[in-house]
């Protein structure tokens, strides 16, 4: 039980920096909804984790690949997460109590550092992937 909470705890800090980025973003004046965004950057994770997963289950187990994933079935695990994220921090409003807590602590003192490490994290599968391809074409 302690580490779902130390995995949600991740997960909230990641959603905290993302969120501001975006609340960032509207207080300048652009048209943005920073909750729908952040979801959409999860589900952009989750896609690429699914992604990754695939690749390396065709690549590596199976020695052969298909050719490319339809493009439809991508696109709909980024739009079925994002709905499932959105949907868990818009419950009970739980994404004003994720920034809440997070701002009053101050736990995010350098917020550049802070918002480069979430989109990072959010685009990790996809610097994976790039290097493999990167890999495979110095190789063959």
């Amino acid at each position: 039980m302690q580490q779902k909470n130390k995995i949600m705890k991740y997960i909230n800090y990641i959603y905290f920096n993302i969120y501001c980025w975006y609340y960032k973003m509207k207080a300048d004046g652009r048209k943005v909804d920073p909750t729908g965004m952040t979801a959409i950057m999860f589900g952009l994770f989750f896609g690429g984790c699914f992604f990754l997963i695939d690749w390396i289950y065709y690549h590596f187990i199976l020695h052969s690949y298909p050719g490319n994933i339809h493009e439809f079935v991508l696109i709909f695990v980024v739009i079925l997460f994002s709905g499932i994220i959105n949907q868990i921090y818009l419950s009970n409003n739980r994404y004003q109590k994720v920034y809440k807590d997070y701002s009053s602590l101050g736990v995010v003192k350098n917020k550049n550092r802070a918002m480069l490490f979430s989109f990072f994290i959010i685009f990790l599968p996809y610097l994976i992937l790039a290097a493999f391809g990167i890999l495979l074409a110095l190789e063959g």
